[in-house]
């Protein structure tokens, strides 16, 4: 029987580990069997995740909440720190560089005074590639496993009729599902 999730002041539970470190991973009360003699779980502690808002096609940064006079960590998807931004005494963050496609991934952390860190919030581009149409339209950064929104965009091609958004650039993978989550940097085809 798995016990209540516990709770620390400021922190965030992660697991329940076998080492007090965290080091041995993960308890899986589902797959884990419990061994003939008695063991000790220790809970596994972290800061909150920052939040970030909502990102909209033409939204020049980033921003999103954390906790006041801890910092955000902003890196690419290989780890190279990118930028440090204090989170503001309001609560509130904001980082204007970043251009989605460069990088395609970013990751962003809440550090604590004392360097403990937050999970990191995984970000993803979604490149929208008109394949010769008239209008181009801007690459957006999308939050992992969110959606993002069909551009309201009209797209003209001499010759053709739009048929909608595809994974594939010769539209043979069918209809984007814009239910899907996103899970890494995708480009979209007209």
């Amino acid at each position: 029987i798995e016990p209540k999730e516990p709770v620390k002041d400021g922190f965030f539970f992660f697991f329940w580990s076998t080492t007090a470190d965290g080091t041995a991973g993960v308890w899986d009360y589902s797959t884990d069997k419990m061994p003939d003699q008695p063991i000790t779980l220790y809970a596994q502690f972290g800061i909150a995740p920052v939040t970030v808002d909502p990102i909209n096609p033409g939204d020049s940064c980033l921003s999103g909440t954390g906790i006041p006079g801890n910092t955000v960590e902003i890196t690419d998807g290989e780890g190279n720190l990118i930028d440090t931004i204090i989170i503001g005494q309001d609560g509130k963050w904001e980082y204007c560089e970043a251009q989605p496609g460069s990088p395609d991934d970013l990751e962003i952390t809440q550090v604590n005074p004392d360097g403990n860190e937050s999970i990191p919030v995984i970000i993803h581009t979604v490149n929208f590639d008109t394949n010769g149409g008239t209008e181009a339209i801007a690459s957006i950064y999308v939050v992992e496993n969110s959606t993002v929104s069909i551009p309201t965009d009209e797209i003209t091609k001499p010759g053709y009729t739009f048929d909608g958004w595809s994974s594939s650039v010769d539209g043979s993978s069918g209809a984007y599902d814009f239910t899907t989550p996103i899970t890494s940097t995708i480009t979209l085809y007209a």
